[in-house]
């Protein structure tokens, strides 16, 4: 049902200077106030390792589990919170008198479900935070809290692992948590990240970047400080873009009680990432709103086509308790140009803070904690932003805001379902071109009478026109979500929607989570315009393996709907290079990235498919040799060594042991390590990569001596003389240690310095 309350529009007066490509334009702000913050920098961060994503073979089988309801950061206190709730809450007890206006949505524009399946598997981790993407090729990365899986477009899982396992190059452990996942669609490849420990001492970014567009392939892995500024904080919450030069990492800082203290910013060369390069990256902290108040979340804007961001990146915030300020930030330009991050506010709707959503046959409540701004989309000159607000009848309200960058005007809309509660979406480009209007939204629904669902519509409009369609449900709840301790449960808090821009069709395709055993399950879907699903072949297939080595046969597979009768396949390279067959094998003799065609008939007519750089071969991966030498081979005891890897280049990681060193073990490639007991000491270096290890172990490495004073004694021939005679001096010092060197300095500078001796300290002098 749309708003039946409000379709705010206003204009803020801002004005914008277009740039060349219309679609990313470059604010203008003479006239306007303005913040702007410097940001620090440049940081770099080396990378971790490299490695084939199906070959890690660690399993942590890490299970979160949280058995209360842990609340999100906020920049406002609890008690303003919960008593703002109690306001919104308490609508719900006078709706009942209230009656419900009916409305009319448009028929023409419901998105038609196709291919849909069971997304990640869920252990007992609480919450769900579902993310997804989609390449031009069919390949789906989707991660939970717990875990990652890779499938193609008919669901079946071609990879599937913990978050640490999959992290497990960066040597941090377990404890990872909230993931991010994009795909760049000018260089066809994925960015995937999380975040790890919830301490000052133990927060980083944990980020990998696709070699190729395979995720099965190989990828880079970096760590990331989650506190660069070095204070007693850690890094949460995160919101990532992509623009053609950068990755973008939004997200809030805080203490070590969890209160939030400041948001910040990362801005990371993306070029370096997909190369395996080391990270540079710049870092904006104490954001502030163009009023001066703290912003409390940036969300950036991530594009809604294929084309991406040339200069300028774009992020919102608003209030998370409900208001009418909606603030737009800005960089200036790429890393290379120095860039700052300006903040300006404009005016829209005023909402106020959502009540917690209702479940059928159940007290428990679900968590939409504030207002704040969830998700958000740039395309063409708009940015689409999405968050769960209150209703004058009391139900969870979803608002859709669009900010017009060029004029500076805002737009907004809530749709309303009676009695039903609405909360999470996200979007996608749902139309022909960037210049189409329609807008696939995916969000959670649940009320008194309705488990926890999933669900879409399509919002057609520009400017303050809203036009909804009828809802689809990718996947009705079955049973409440009953799984924490207390009546509040969470709510799954995010949805994920990603266009898959291949072969000039419109298709969107969605994740979420439900309700399913008293507990969440996680369906993803892919849809279609419904006209296109009515009349296109819709031409699809897959392969069970897309990185593969030499001479290995791979099963293809069509997937093809409406049963065709005749298929024609094409194999660049591939043996044999042609089939007629429906799932034929084929093989390859050399490493290379190659194409594959699929040409069907089907009772609708024809189709063709054709997907670039689709199978890759390559050559097995073998064990690396361990090596090493050390700056030193005898020091004193407390000295310092240096040691240094010549292991071969295909190591990935490294584990030294230093038998009473300072530190006893490390995983850097050329660490630094003390000395402090005395004797020959074992060095040992185990080199790894995804074929296996190898170790170099060298028994006597390090010869540590003691380092002793010398006692100092000497002898002169002759005590009493005469003016004009020659005294005779002889050095007497005597030590257990080995020799050094000193010199005697005489204290009248008309006599000579005596001859250097040999002592067991070295640079000691001794005036005579």
């Amino acid at each position: 049902m749309r708003n039946l309350f409000a379709a705010g529009l206003i204009t803020a007066g801002l004005s914008f200077v277009g740039q060349a490509q219309q679609s990313w334009p470059t604010p203008n702000v003479n006239g306007k106030e303005v913040i702007e913050n410097p940001g620090i920098g440049p940081f770099y961060s080396l990378l971790s390792g490299s490695a084939e994503a199906q070959l890690l073979e660690e399993n942590w089988d890490v299970r979160l589990r949280k058995l209360n309801s842990v609340l999100h950061a906020s920049s406002v206190p609890q008690r303003v919170l919960d008593s703002l709730r109690l306001q919104s809450i308490s609508k719900r007890a006078q709706k009942q008198k209230k009656s419900q206006e009916a409305v009319v949505f448009d028929s023409t524009i419901v998105p038609n479900l196709s291919r849909n399946f069971r997304g990640n598997q869920r252990d007992n981790s609480v919450p769900l935070d579902n993310s997804m993407a989609v390449s031009r090729n069919g390949f789906i990365v989707s991660g939970i809290n717990s875990n990652v899986v890779f499938t193609g477009p008919d669901g079946k899982i071609t990879y599937s692992r913990g978050l640490a396992d999959f992290f497990v190059l960066l040597g941090l452990g377990t404890r990872m948590y909230d993931p991010r996942v994009l795909y760049d669609t000018e260089k066809n490849r994925f960015v995937f990240m999380c975040l790890h420990g919830s301490e000052p001492s133990n927060t980083f970014l944990c980020i990998a970047f696709s070699k190729t567009e395979d995720p099965t392939g190989e990828w880079h892995y970096y760590k990331v400080d989650g506190n660069p500024s070095g204070d007693n904080n850690w890094f949460d919450y995160p919101n990532i873009a992509l623009s053609g030069e950068e990755l973008f990492v939004a997200g809030l800082m805080r203490n070590t009680d969890g209160l939030w203290q400041y948001s910040v910013l990362y801005q990371i060369d993306k070029h370096a990432g997909f190369s395996g390069q080391s990270l540079t990256w710049k870092y904006y902290n104490d954001i502030r709103d163009a009023d001066g108040q703290p912003s409390f979340n940036l969300v950036p804007t991530p594009s809604g086509w294929t084309d991406l961001a040339k200069k300028n990146m774009f992020f919102v915030s608003n209030e998370e308790l409900g208001g009418n300020k909606y603030n737009l930030h800005f960089t200036t330009g790429s890393l290379k140009e120095n860039p700052s991050l300006r903040s300006i506010q404009t005016l829209g709707l005023k909402t106020e803070l959502a009540p917690y959503g209702r479940q059928n046959a159940t007290s428990a409540v679900l968590n939409t904690f504030d207002s704040r701004l969830w998700s958000t989309l740039f395309l063409n000159g708009t940015i689409h932003m999405g968050s769960h607000v209150n209703t004058p009848n009391g139900d969870v309200g979803l608002f859709y805001g669009r900010m017009d960058v060029i004029t500076g005007e805002v737009a907004a809309d809530v749709l309303v379902v009676p009695g039903k509660d609405l909360a999470y979406p996200s979007f996608t480009a749902f139309g022909n071109s960037p210049d189409d209007n329609e807008i696939l939204i995916n969000y959670l629904i649940s009320g008194p009478d309705q488990f926890p669902s999933q669900q879409q519509r399509v919002c057609k409009g520009k400017g303050n026109q809203f036009q909804w369609s009828e809802p689809i449900t990718l996947q009705e709840g079955n049973s409440q979500v009953d799984f924490l301790t207390g009546n509040l449960e969470r709510w799954g808090d995010y949805t994920t929607a990603s266009r898959r821009f291949f072969d000039g069709r419109t298709e969107s395709w969605v994740t979420g989570c439900f309700g399913e055993s008293r507990s969440y399950g996680t369906w993803l879907g892919q849809f279609f315009p419904k006209p296109e699903a009515e009349t296109a072949v819709l031409a699809e297939f897959s392969a069970e393996k897309t990185t593969e080595r030499a001479n290995q046969a791979i099963q293809f597979t069509d997937l093809t709907p409406f049963k065709p009768t005749k298929w024609w396949w094409s194999f660049e390279n591939g043996n044999p290079s042609t089939s007629t067959e429906a799932n034929p094998l084929v093989s390859w003799t050399t490493n290379g990235a190659y194409d594959v065609t699929l040409f069907v008939t089907s009772e609708r007519g024809t189709d063709t498919i054709t997907k670039l750089d689709y199978i890759h071969i390559s050559d097995p991966v073998i064990k690396p040799v361990a090596d090493f030498a050390q700056t030193k081979d005898t020091i004193y005891r407390d000295d310092d060594v240096h040691f240094l890897d010549q292991s071969t280049d295909n190591t990935v990681t490294y584990k030294w042991t230093f038998q009473n060193g300072t530190p006893s073990t490390s995983t850097e490639q050329n660490p630094v390590v003390k000395y402090a007991k005395t004797g020959s000491h074992l060095v040992s270096l185990t080199a790894a990569n995804i074929a296996g290890t190898n170790t170099k172990i060298k028994q006597k490495a390090i010869t540590v001596l003691e380092r002793l004073k010398p006692i100092t004694n000497f002898t002169a021939n002759k005590n009493l003389v005469m003016p004009g005679d020659t005294v005779t001096f002889t050095d007497n010092t005597g030590c257990k240690a080995n020799t050094a060197k000193f010199v005697t300095v005489f204290p009248n500078p008309t006599e000579q310095a005596g001859p250097d001796f040999l002592t067991c300290y070295p640079e000691i002098s001794f005036l005579i």
